[in-house]
Parts: C-alpha cells; sequence; structure tokens
C-alpha cells in the first residue's frame, strides 16, 4: 500500500514536526543513489554536506519517495495506490476496504483504534508531539500553515 500525500501537506507536516531525514543514510548506498534515487543524487549529495533549510529539504524528501513510489505504480500496478485525502475524507469506510483488499479483518477493534486516532473528537490541528487528529479537518491545514510563497 502506497499512501500519496499533497507536496504542501508533506512540506506543512515536516516543519510543524520538525522533521530531518539524515540524507547521510543512503549517501553510502550506491545501490539506492545509482538506482531509485538517481534523478535526485547530486541534491541528496548536496544536502549531505549542508543541510538545506526545511522546506528544501520536505521537497528534496517528497521528490525522492513520491517520485520512487510513481516508478513503483508502473512497475507493480497491482499494489494499492490510495492518496492521504482519500483516506481521510471517509477514513473508516476507506480503511475497511484497504483491510478487505488485504485479507484482513477490518472488526470493532479495528474500528475503535481508528476512531480514537482520527475521529472527528480529535483536534484539527496538532502539536509537535501530537499524533491523533481529525483526519478530516487536517487535510486542508497545510493551506494555513504555508506563508504563501511556500
Amino acid at each position: 500500500m502506497v499512501v500519496i500525500r499533497h507536496p504542501a501537506a508533506v512540506d506543512s507536516s515536516v516543519k510543524l514536526k520538525n522533521w530531518r531525514f539524515d540524507v547521510t543514510n543512503v549517501t553510502g548506498q550506491p545501490n539506492l543513489l545509482d538506482g531509485p534515487l538517481a534523478p535526485w543524487r547530486e541534491q541528496i549529495e548536496a544536502a549531505a554536506h549542508t543541510p538545506p533549510e526545511i522546506g528544501a529539504h520536505a521537497i528534496l524528501l517528497w521528490n525522492c519517495i513520491y517520485g520512487t513510489a510513481l516508478r513503483y505504480r508502473e512497475t507493480h500496478p497491482h499494489w494499492i495506490y490510495r492518496t492521504h485525502e482519500e483516506m481521510s475524507l471517509d477514513h473508516t469506510r476507506e480503511f475497511a476496504r484497504l483491510f478487505k483488499a488485504l485479507g484482513l479483518t477490518f472488526g470493532p477493534a479495528q474500528q475503535q483504534a481508528l476512531e480514537e486516532t482520527s475521529g472527528t473528537h480529535n483536534p484539527s490541528e496538532q502539536t509537535e508531539q501530537q499524533f491523533r487528529r481529525n483526519s478530516r479537518a487536517n487535510i486542508d491545514n497545510w493551506k494555513t500553515r504555508l506563508a504563501p510563497a511556500e
């Protein structure tokens, strides 16, 4: 299963949570740099020497992750691909469909756990250390978190 997020939503989350991926984790892996990450090799190597500002870091991460996912979609069309927005708009229905497609049981315990972490009773905005949210309301948070230039 591959969940695809809007690039601005990824940027917004990376900034909110102050997430940084240590790109040196991949610079010593030629199979990655010469393979799936080849289109971004120069940017990855540059980021390993001089970490970019958080927004540029988020863009590099998004390009690497979803550029690779796009190639996987071409070579693995039988995989399940959904957008974050699809999964968030009606999370109960979408997760039930996902569980069914994967041959898993989506019962009361799974529904309760999903509702506890993603239901409308949760805040629509979150803090750096908070991970429970109103999934539906969270979809457009990036539009208010990011400045127009971002």
